[in-house]
């Protein structure tokens, strides 16, 4: 039998009698340039994926994950999944608004 534990709290979750949620997070760049969005820039799109290519094969062959390319995958509880439904970043919005206390 599989045993789940909460990422968040470490507590074990009983498959069968309470639900599990799974978080999924993928980090990646993005190159927003006002060059791409030129629709009528003349490119050699057959070109560029062919330089590409040779500059995989000039690499050696190594099969390295790209590092700015991220997927995290966690397991919660119910409580959890929904304190990080109401906070995904983590952060405490009232003192990233700098509300007052009065």
């Amino acid at each position: 039998m599989i045993h789940y534990t909460c990422d968040l709290c470490h507590r074990q979750l009983d498959g069968e009698d309470e639900l599990r949620y799974v978080v999924k997070i993928e980090v990646y760049p993005v190159a927003d340039r006002p060059e791409a969005a030129d629709p009528d820039e003349d490119r050699d799109h057959l070109l560029e994926l062919h330089d590409a290519l040779e500059a995989l094969d000039d690499d050696g062959g190594d099969d390295e994950v790209d590092p700015t390319y991220q997927t995290m995958q966690f397991d919660l509880c119910s409580e959890c999944r929904r304190k990080f439904a109401h906070q995904p970043l983590g952060r405490d919005l009232t003192k990233l608004l700098d509300v007052s206390t009065n």
